[in-house]
């Protein structure tokens, strides 16, 4: 039997990271209760140079040392209080990082553009562990990794997304493939606003097996803890979050409710300690727009809108959502 996790309170700060056309990586700080936010910037080098649209923030985990942040092609570990950054650890590999956890001194990444999970160890070293695709000494080799720092790679179908260690076991999400007809709309820069569906799935990776899907979604993107010891997705197309017990596959789909969600995708989940939980929703088509805005909305535990919402003008979407209480040690 799987036991429950008590959480703590979340309190009134939560770190969120974005992405999109910005000038630079920064986290945003949000109070809220008040709804207001403050700009964290972080500090990089010149050989940070990410394609269009994806110089934010992805990934965010408490590091002992810090925040952990994934960017496109480096972690860094910085002090949230100053924004200083401690430790940056890269890789030829790191291309497009999407999610990150740290558990007992390693800290998993995915790399999207390759499908892949990798360990960084205590220290520093990065190690393969699991790719969507089949092991690593199959395809990596093929890799032209000059292309991989700028591009995606034929490596990237199933947009491996989030990684998380679950009651001791490593759970990763993915977006799945996309489908043919709107690679064919993408290449001619035509791209359909509704009705995107895409088979992701929820996969535990084990000692004993390389993977093991145990549930599949649409557009399965983040993938946390619950309180209840089950892992929480959130489903990017379809505006829901789904709960999937890991001993035996069973999942169960929570729509968000309440609100309108009309034109827009979730992504982003963190619950508050209290019984319910805070999601992101990013605007859709908001790449193209002069100013942008999203959202972040409080649902009590059974998908309804509580009321509560914080707009983020100017910014896509949110990405990833993070307490800002440094958990105990």
């Amino acid at each position: 039997m799987v036991s429950p996790v008590p959480l703590d309170p979340l309190g009134d700060e939560i770190w969120v990271s974005v992405r999109g056309n910005l000038d630079g990586p920064h986290l945003l700080r949000v109070h809220l209760g008040t709804g207001r936010w403050e700009r964290l910037d972080l500090t990089t080098d010149s050989s940070f140079r990410p394609p269009e649209r994806k110089a934010g923030t992805c990934g965010l985990a408490w590091h002992p040392e810090g925040l952990a942040v994934a960017l496109w092609d480096r972690v860094l570990v910085v002090d949230p209080d100053r924004g200083r950054t401690l430790r940056t650890w890269s890789d030829r590999r790191f291309s497009d990082l999407h999610g990150i956890d740290v558990v007992d001194g390693a800290t998993w990444v995915t790399s999207t553009n390759i499908d892949g999970v990798l360990r960084i160890d205590a220290d520093g070293a990065v190690h393969d562990e699991w790719f969507a695709w089949g092991s690593a000494s199959e395809r990596l080799g093929e890799v032209d990794y000059r292309r991989l720092a700028k591009d995606e790679t034929g490596l990237h179908d199933q947009h491996v997304n989030a990684v998380a260690v679950v009651q001791g076991r490593v759970v990763v999400s993915s977006l799945g493939p996309e489908p043919r007809r709107h690679r064919l709309a993408r290449a001619l820069r035509r791209i359909p606003g509704r009705g995107l569906r895409r088979r992701g799935a929820i996969t535990v990776l084990g000692r004993d097996v390389a993977r093991a899907v145990v549930a599949a979604g649409d557009g399965t993107h983040d993938v946390v803890a619950g309180p209840d010891g089950a892992v929480y997705a959130t489903e990017f197309f379809t505006n829901r979050v789904c709960r999937v017990d890991l001993r035996t596959g069973a999942r169960t789909a929570i729509a968000l409710r309440g609100g309108d969600l009309d034109g827009h995708l979730t992504r982003g989940l963190l619950f508050d300690g209290e019984g319910g939980f805070w999601a992101g929703h990013s605007v859709r088509g908001g790449w193209a727009m002069e100013r942008p805005s999203s959202r972040l909305r409080h649902y009590a535990g059974d998908g309804t809108w509580t009321g509560r919402e914080v707009v983020l003008e100017g910014y896509v979407g949110p990405f990833c959502l993070l307490g800002a209480r440094r958990p105990a040690a």
